[in-house]
C-alpha cells in the first residue's frame, strides 16, 4: 500500500478506525484494559495502511490481567 496515495477502502477504512479508536479511549474514567489493548491494535492497523511494519507481540497482548494475576 501506498504511503502517499491512499485509495477509497482505505480510507473508509481509516474512518472507521478512528471511530473505535476514539470509542475506546471515550470513558470519563480510565479506559479498561481491554479497550485499551483494543485501541493500539487498531492503532497498528492505522500504521499498516499507511505502509508500516508493526510487530505484535502476543505475550504482550496474552499477558494476563491484575485481577487474573491475582487470582479472582
Amino acid at each position: 500500500m501506498s504511503t502517499t496515495h491512499l485509495d477509497q477502502k482505505e480510507i473508509k477504512e481509516l474512518y472507521k478506525l478512528f471511530e473505535d479508536i476514539k470509542l475506546d479511549l471515550s470513558d470519563t474514567s480510565f479506559p479498561t484494559r481491554t479497550n485499551r489493548l483494543t485501541a493500539v491494535e487498531n492503532m497498528a492497523k492505522v500504521l499498516e495502511i499507511h505502509g508500516w511494519t508493526v510487530s505484535r507481540d502476543p505475550l504482550i497482548w496474552e499477558e494476563p490481567s491484575k485481577s487474573e494475576r491475582e487470582g479472582q
